[in-house]
């Protein structure tokens, strides 16, 4: 019986006047996890840590590119503001959203305001999507999940690496699905 517990029930059919007796299965205590739930985590593991690598190269060269010149200032110059005390719509006009600019002026206070730094939070956005993408479609097996977060990781190198709000908050949302 392959380790299982049955019982035998009996039910009552629709179209007789008797009962039949049927073997269903019964509640089985959980089992530790077995050989190839790990060997599918570690499958997992490995194929989110391959999309990783993937992705980052692929936008590797982004980072000597040349950017959208206004959003990518906007991402330096009202971050920079708001660390001086200014606050955006009341101080200076921005086309954003006040809450854009918090995570910039975070990691601009740990680190130094550069380009780089920006587009580092940029590719960190981009990583967080691909992940969610392939965690999402895991259930499905593992490769839909790599195929589904390869396609992701190749829509980006068009987009640049700008720490844009729209891709944050689409990590986020994504993020929920996991």
């Amino acid at each position: 019986m392959c380790g299982g517990y049955r019982a035998t029930v009996a039910m009552e059919s629709r179209g007789s006047m008797g009962t039949t007796n049927r073997t269903v299965p019964a509640s089985v205590p959980p089992r530790a996890p077995g050989l190839s739930q790990r060997h599918g985590s570690i499958a997992t593991g490995v194929g989110a840590a391959l999309l990783i690598f993937i992705t980052a190269m692929l936008l590797w060269p982004q980072f000597r590119a040349a950017g959208w010149v206004q959003d990518e200032a906007l991402l330096l110059v009202y971050p920079q503001q708001i660390m001086r005390g200014a606050v955006p719509q009341r101080d200076f006009q921005s086309l954003y959203g006040p809450g854009t600019y918090w995570l910039l002026v975070l990691v601009y206070h740990v680190t130094h305001l550069t380009v780089t730094v920006e587009r580092s939070v940029g590719l960190g956005y981009r990583l967080s999507i691909v992940l969610a993408m392939f965690l999402t479609s895991r259930r499905w097996g593992l490769i839909p999940a790599m195929l589904s977060g390869l396609i992701a990781a190749l829509a980006f190198p068009q987009l640049g690496l700008g720490a844009y709000a729209w891709l944050g908050a689409l990590a986020d949302a994504m993020g929920e699905f996991c």
